[in-house]
């Protein structure tokens, strides 16, 4: 059987079986085709592996400033220039390194005079807060730069964190313990569901502590201008991964 077709002035015959071979071949895809569409998904195992190392603090920083009263804000913000002045040129005659000292706050708030509920609140003067974050290399001076900051004016103490330098590198080795322990956590698992373990997928870590906790400190005025006793100790900083594995069906 034959299609007659007319295009233009021409005649175009094509015979029905190659029609009906070219309809098949452009409707469906080929075996091969359809083999590679076709991909069963992976079974996945995901596990937690954990490990520790214990780390001594080697440095250290503390928040340290000055409050000042006035009954104009250019008065408090005068007086407090000069006091943290002071204390700024304490802290490197002490051998304090100028890029070891950052101002991580400064404010100017007003101050109202007590007044009954249906007054209007009235203004008394202006409070100016300055504080500054000093980083200390050598932490065996921890308590010297404490009693530095007391003495040269200092009277608004924030916290002290003890901190490890080249943490990353220092929690390398409990990383590689950490994705041991997941492996191990794995492999029983995928024995106990009669699989193995295929490749590794992914690993991930989540976030790490990366300082001691901070020391909080109360007012100034408990400071006095000697020795401050500062102890650091070592302590445990744990290292998480989790790690997705490719299960395979033991042959």
């Amino acid at each position: 059987m034959q299609l007659n077709l007319t295009v233009g002035q021409h005649d175009i015959r094509i015979g029905f079986g190659a029609l009906m071979l070219a309809i098949v071949t452009i409707g469906f895809p080929s075996a091969a085709g359809a083999e590679e569409a076709v991909s069963s998904p992976h079974a996945t195992l995901v596990v937690s592996g954990v490990a520790e190392t214990t780390l001594t603090p080697d440095k250290a920083s503390i928040v340290a400033g000055v409050v000042t009263a006035g009954q104009s804000a250019r008065d408090a913000t005068a007086e407090n220039a000069d006091q943290v002045s002071r204390m700024i040129a304490a802290l490197k005659e002490s051998g304090i390194d100028a890029a070891d000292i950052q101002t991580v706050q400064f404010r100017i708030d007003p101050r109202y005079k007590p007044q009954k509920s249906s007054a209007e609140p009235a203004i008394s003067g202006y409070e100016v807060l300055n504080e500054v974050a000093v980083t200390i290399r050598d932490i065996t001076r921890t308590g010297a730069v404490l009693d530095t900051l007391v003495a040269s004016g200092a009277n608004r103490m924030g916290q002290i964190r003890f901190l490890v330098s080249d943490l990353d590198r220092k929690l390398d080795g409990a990383r590689i313990e950490a994705v041991k322990d997941a492996r191990r956590k794995a492999e029983l698992y995928a024995e106990g569901a009669g699989m193995r373990l295929g490749r590794v997928l992914s690993v991930a870590e989540p976030g790490t502590e990366r300082t001691r906790p901070p020391v909080p400190f109360a007012a100034a005025a408990r400071f006095e201008a000697r020795a401050m006793p500062i102890e650091t100790g070592s302590h445990s900083v744990p290292v998480s991964v989790t790690v997705v594995f490719e299960l395979v069906v033991s042959e």
